[in-house]
């Protein structure tokens, strides 16, 4: 089966965002982080409730900052490294990742056509396989892999049609 999509900046962004977000230091740093302030902010507003009772409100105001920290932070980390990765990735423009690509799956391997390199890929080199609602990840290393968004497939062919094909290989 043949098919050919298109990849952008976008995709490779949600990519990389997704291999970011599923680093074990990644997901540390960020539950570190949303504890740590939310601690030190409800110690301190605490504090001042209890000993400066005529500045309440002050610590009313860091209690509500450490409670919309720990339920904000997760989706400011994630624009943060989405913004950082887009940077990035725009200083890098000589990568040529985005484009029209086409991959070809056969039993025995892929074909893998794209503005920067062709070539055959064994599926035996497919260390994992990924599927979600919008995008399949063909990972050839830790860091490497075949980005094919659903949304960006210009044949007619169902989704389910690809993804049951991709999951007969996992």
């Amino acid at each position: 089966m043949r098919i050919t999509y298109t990849l952008t900046l976008e995709d490779i962004i949600i990519f990389n965002l997704e291999y970011i977000k599923s680093l074990p230091e990644s997901v540390k740093t960020v539950k570190r982080n949303r504890l740590i302030l939310p601690i030190i902010y409800g110690m301190i507003g605490v504090i001042v409730f209890l000993w400066q009772p005529a500045h309440a409100f002050l610590g009313g105001f860091a209690i509500i900052l450490a409670v919309l920290w720990y339920f904000f932070y997760p989706q400011v980390w994630e624009r943060k490294t989405a913004r950082a990765l887009k940077k990035h990735l725009k200083k890098r423009e000589d990568l040529h990742l985005g484009g029209k690509h086409q991959l070809e799956i056969k039993d025995k391997c892929l074909e893998a056509k794209s503005n920067s390199r062709n070539g055959t890929i064994p599926w035996k080199e497919v260390k994992r396989i990924i599927i979600n609602t919008n995008y399949f990840y063909l990972f050839l290393t830790d860091k490497d892999a075949i980005i094919v968004p659903r949304s960006r497939i210009i044949e007619n062919i169902p989704w389910e049609t690809v993804c049951k094909l991709v999951e007969k290989h996992k």
